[in-house]
């Protein structure tokens, strides 16, 4: 399969994936919309199993990659940031599931029930990640920056966004990031990211004021869209650990460009 087919069935899939995952929006009750996106609903539980796939290809890439970091003081024999990414999606699939709570039954501890919005057993529930405080007022200034969906936001558009083009479109930042070993995302599923975050503030701009308990669900439909874009970017990975680098960046540039246009 060429890198233009491999590029494109990439894209069709995601596409085929996220429109109809929107689409309960525009075609399903309100009262349908928050019963596939609820605790443990059809939705989470999705998301959850992304996380957990992503994480287990992230940690198959670590293990056959050969090629390691150079962090100046000292360097690695494997590629670091693959075991990194593996353990962050392993942590994200612990949180999505409380960490087993209802599967075992497990109670939360005291102190940790008091912290917690909805008195779970996790950590992205604790009211210092969340928009609003414990009596349902929106936090303002810095703090709001802390809530796990904008922490979040700015994590898949520094690694996934941010990094390549500063890969793709500046030398100093390219040989940075290659001696670091750093996997570079290529721009089009980077692009993905970006179509989901659109795709989210499209929908919701078609909410009316008594469509307001909505904008709930439509979070938890944003965040479960992201888990399959990561779930997809460690399979691509998994299948080009070789053109994860920033070595490669000019080239892939080259390339796309030259086989999409072709």
């Amino acid at each position: 399969m060429t890198m233009k087919s491999e590029i494109l069935r990439y894209s069709l899939t995601a596409l085929a994936v996220l429109l109809p995952t929107y689409s309960i929006f525009l075609l399903a009750s309100s009262e349908k919309v928050v019963y596939l996106t609820q605790e443990d609903g059809i939705y989470e539980a999705a998301g959850a199993i992304f996380l957990l796939l992503a994480s287990v290809f992230f940690f198959i890439t670590y293990y056959r990659n050969r090629k390691g970091n150079d962090f100046w003081l000292f360097k690695t024999r494997k590629n670091l940031f693959f075991l990194l990414l593996g353990l962050l999606f392993l942590f994200g699939f612990g949180e999505e599931i409380s960490w087993g709570q209802r599967i075992f039954g497990l109670e939360t501890p005291e102190g940790l029930k008091d912290a917690n919005i909805q008195e779970e057993l996790n950590l992205h529930n604790l009211e210092i990640f969340q928009m609003y405080t414990k009596d349902g007022e929106m936090k303002t200034g810095w703090t709001k920056y802390l809530a796990g969906n904008k922490l979040l936001s700015l994590f898949w558009a520094t690694f996934c966004c941010l990094v390549p083009l500063l890969a793709y479109a500046f030398g100093p930042f390219r040989r940075f990031f290659e001696r670091l070993n750093l996997p570079i995302v290529p721009l089009f599923i980077g692009g993905l990211f970006v179509f989901n975050y659109l795709l989210t503030k499209i929908v919701g701009l078609t909410f009316g004021p008594e469509e307001a308990l909505l904008r709930g669900p439509l979070v938890e439909t944003k965040e479960s869209a992201i888990s399959f874009l990561f779930f997809g970017l460690s399979y691509w990975f998994f299948r080009h650990p070789q053109q994860a680098t920033a070595a490669d960046a000019p080239e892939k540039v080259t390339s796309e460009a030259a086989t999409i246009g072709a």
